[in-house]
């Protein structure tokens, strides 16, 4: 079920989504973190937290969608984005 979520709310949710899947209980997201900004977070982290995403935020991100997004705040920006274009 979607609900209306704050920016702040996103990025709590995605990191969770992204210290679970790096496996890393200390990752910090701001809106520049992205691959090679965190260690472990290479590309397929990267598609295991876009999958963990679509899941957890109950959207779908498309190929062509997730090709562009390179940093933490592009997917915070693309959650945003569907989920409240989902509610209204």
């Amino acid at each position: 079920m979607l609900v209306p979520m704050t920016r702040e709310e996103a990025y709590v949710v995605l990191g969770d989504i992204v210290r679970d899947v790096l496996d890393c209980d200390d990752a910090v997201l701001s809106d520049a973190a992205g691959p090679g900004s965190l260690p472990a977070w290479d590309s397929l982290a990267q598609v295991a937290i876009l999958a963990a995403a679509e899941v957890r935020f109950g959207i779908r991100i498309g190929a062509r969608e997730a090709e562009r997004i390179v940093s933490a705040g592009d997917l915070v920006d693309l959650v945003l984005g569907k989920t409240e274009a989902a509610l209204a």
